[in-house]
């Protein structure tokens, strides 16, 4: 157990307004009070004593440094803890980590949760881990380390040293899930960089203007969701809120002061009038000129000279836009002094080119007020529709593999794409990530084990013989010695119970065919589905039984109701003798078999919807997309909004919503 020794230095202000108060956490010290008294030494208790009033809104690991917020009102803590909550908020972190990543970027999709024996620690748990979804970019690599950048979508306890760790490449300096390799540094390499909110002062302006709105509804007249929408628009349009955290990454607004000291590659000077740079000193009805002077702050022209100074400083970077308004909302304005001056300059300056600059400055600027004019302008653009081509029927598919059924439910612009434009989807980042490889090397290794089985064999022989197996395959799939690990203490988690249900089938079934491919022809319409079976086991009385093992998640009975038809197409398939080598033989029933631990089969669900009437469903679908007038809409029926469509950069998603109504039951 080590000891805890948190660092000593002071509070580092990151921001402070009369609502949050941003720090920067030093690694090491935890961010509150642990158990017990050597534990009370904390940030949140640090930053009291010097802001009595600042409350927690999220946390830090212990040896996690950088940013983090408090609020310094109990409204502002509701706001700020909302958007944590509802993940408004933005995070990104800066991380050393072990090994050099092939790809610039990627996003890790791995659920998370607690490892009870071993409690702090989490671990990856595709049973009953919550959703975790991290993206990570690419900064710098050498040979024996990467720094990147890190960006998690939610917030799960150490989600992102576990996923780290989880891909191969744990953070350096790890001592809860790194590797000897990886832990020779003096700390955790995982600083919090940027954390992005809404201020709450942005929310206090909608809610006092919606109460003003609110005290004067009773007597306004009745009228239609246009106009009160006019209304509204009006209301708000008279109010502005300056939000200066919605920005891009490469862009600054900065005043003077925070100017100083800062390079940029171009830099717009912006309010060249005089009373605003420089500004007009305010009267000052409490202090004279001496008294100023004597108090040591800034006289009238002293402030004066520092704006020139800022001025003189800003149009020596590389590129600089100088610009102002030419009238106010009463009358014109004058040009700043600053720049009446350099005008003046710039002209006295004729023999040696200045004239010329000066009329090349205002030709460019003409340019740019030109193009922000043409952005002005008022464009009649039409919405576009939902795309729903309906190509010619003699270019339509007349085989589709089982798996291209699901689509042809959900999103038959996929299989227009890519069945009739050819047009294959791009790849994806992590198409040989440590996940998807999981998958691919899991289904080889119980294939494998099932052709060794032996019925006479007790279970250590079969723990064995399965260790054994997954060893070899494991080896070949992988050099990487963390995957290997991390994949075999998979299969020893779930050897037991796997074993354990493999002998109840045996009992009930024999095995005769493994990785079988074969097709169903419909022969009223001439159309060709192909499938591959992971295995038939065949009963004493003849009738057969389907498995098809998943690493990932099992279909519910409800979506294999309603567009998960893998079960139904493969038993139709093996009803038919479309399998070779297995014929006349009736099915029995079919199961979804998870490689998870205790995790439970699924059947298919002919209670529900049996074979006879899934067939004609099946014959309809596919009639009706070889009629001429049935289009091949976009994203017909995903799960969920928020669902991912290999071509929805084809068809433009985004710029078209799923608003339009169309009939979802056509299976």
């Amino acid at each position: 157990m080590t000891v805890y020794s948190p660092p000593l230095d002071p509070v580092d202000i990151v921001h402070l307004d009369h609502e949050l108060l941003a720090v920067n956490k030093p690694s090491g010290l935890l961010s509150v009070p642990g158990k017990g008294p050597m534990l009370s030494d904390c940030l949140i208790s640090r930053v009291k004593k010097e802001y009595p009033k600042a409350l927690l809104v999220h946390r830090l690991d212990r040896d996690t440094s950088g940013v983090m917020v408090f609020a310094l009102s109990s409204y502002s803590q509701r706001h700020l803890g909302l958007q944590f909550e509802k993940r408004q908020s933005q995070k990104t972190y800066i991380a050393r980590i072990w090994g050099q990543v092939c790809d610039k970027k990627g996003m890790i999709d791995l659920p998370i949760a607690v490892d009870w024996p071993n409690r702090p620690m989490q671990m990856v748990c595709h049973d009953t881990g919550r959703a975790a979804i991290t993206h990570w970019e690419m900064i710098k690599r050498n040979i024996t380390e990467t720094r990147v950048k890190l960006r998690p979508e939610t917030g799960r306890s150490h989600q992102l040293r576990v996923h780290m760790m989880a891909i191969g490449h744990p953070i350096l300096g790890d001592p809860l899930y790194g590797i000897s390799e990886s832990q020779n540094v003096n700390r955790l390499m995982l600083h919090s960089h940027r954390l992005r909110v809404r201020h709450p002062d942005a929310g206090e302006m909608a809610k006092k203007i919606i109460a003003k709105i609110s005290a004067v509804a009773s007597s306004a007249p009745l009228m239609s969701s246009f106009d009160y929408n006019r209304t509204v628009n009006a209301i708000f349009s008279d109010h502005e809120v300056r939000n200066s955290h919605i920005s891009h990454d490469n862009i600054f607004i900065w005043g003077t002061l925070e100017a100083r000291g800062n390079g940029a590659d171009l830099l717009i000077l912006g309010s060249l009038n005089e009373g605003i740079w420089p500004a007009q000193p305010d009267p000052d009805q409490w202090m004279n000129r001496k008294m100023r002077k004597d108090a040591g702050l800034l006289l009238p022209e002293r402030r004066i000279g520092l704006a020139a100074h800022d001025f003189q400083q800003a149009v020596g970077v590389k590129e600089v836009w100088i610009t102002r308004s030419k009238r106010n909302s009463e009358s014109e304005t004058t040009p700043s002094r600053w720049l009446s001056r350099l005008i003046n300059l710039l002209e006295g300056l004729n023999s040696n080119g200045g004239k010329l600059a000066l009329d090349n400055m205002r030709i460019r600027g003409a340019q740019h007020l030109s193009l922000i004019n043409e952005l002005e302008k008022i464009r009649q653009i039409k919405k576009p529709c939902r795309p729903e081509p309906v190509p010619p029927v003699k270019v339509r598919p007349k085989k589709l593999s089982v798996t291209e059924i699901k689509t042809l439910i959900r999103d038959p612009y996929s299989i227009y794409v890519r069945r009739i434009l050819k047009i294959e989807p791009l790849e994806r980042l992590d198409k040989f990530s440590a996940y998807a490889l999981r998958g691919i090397v899991y289904h080889s290794i119980f294939e494998k084990f099932m052709v060794s089985w032996h019925d006479n064999a007790d279970l250590d022989w079969h723990i064995e013989k399965l260790k054994e197996t997954a060893s070899d395959i494991i080896k070949v799939s992988t050099s990487n010695k963390i995957l290997q690990k991390f994949w075999m203490k998979g299969i020893n988690d779930i050897s037991v119970s796997f074993i354990n249900d493999e002998r109840k089938r045996h009992q009930e079934a024999t095995p005769i065919a493994f990785e079988q491919s074969g097709k169903l022809i419909i022969k009223d319409i001439n159309f060709e589905i192909s499938g591959k079976v992971d295995r038939v086991d065949l009963k004493k009385n003849g009738a057969a039984i389907i498995y098809d093992y998943k690493s990932g998640t099992l279909p519910s009975l409800k979506q294999q109701v309603s567009y998960d038809k893998q079960l139904y197409l493969l038993s139709l398939i093996l009803q038919k003798g479309g399998f070779k080598g297995i014929t006349n033989f009736k099915i029995d029933t079919a199961y979804f078999v998870p490689i998870k631990p205790n995790a439970k089969e699924v059947q298919i669900p002919t209670h529900l919807e049996s074979l006879e009437e899934f067939e004609l469903k099946l014959g309809k679908l596919l009639s009706a997309y070889l009629k001429p007038v049935t289009g091949f809409k976009a994203r017909r029926a995903l799960f969920l909004k928020e669902d991912y469509s290999p071509y929805d950069q084809i068809s433009r998603y985004g710029e078209w919503d799923t608003s339009d109504k169309f009939e979802v039951e056509i299976l």
